[in-house]
């Protein structure tokens, strides 16, 4: 695991088709933006299992490292509960422009 700064988690997020959390939920992402507000809210998580809603909520002042896996695939962010919660993030698959023609 590495340390990176909360810009660079902000932009692999953005990045990314939707997360894992914990290894229990699909999630797509909510994203609001990086303000260098402490109490700025810029990731809101929701989701229903089994009848039961979650949600999970990350302010700036509390991420502002951010471990991430030497792959970049995991991420480790503390919600407002301070709890420590693990996204994967899920990402398109790249495919060379030359692929796509080669298809065609």
């Amino acid at each position: 695991m590495k340390t990176i700064e909360l810009k660079d988690a902000y932009a692999r997020l953005q990045d990314c088709a939707a997360v894992i959390v914990d290894n229990d939920a699909l999630v797509y992402p909510s994203l609001g933006e990086i303000e260098n507000t402490p109490k700025n809210e810029f990731l809101y998580l929701f989701w229903e299992l089994d009848g039961e809603e979650y949600s999970v909520r990350c302010i700036e002042q509390d991420n502002q490292t951010v471990r991430v896996s030497d792959d970049g695939a995991l991420m480790i962010l503390e919600d407002t509960g301070g709890c420590r919660v693990q996204l994967t993030l899920l990402v398109p698959v790249q495919t060379p422009d030359n692929a796509l023609s080669e298809k065609s």
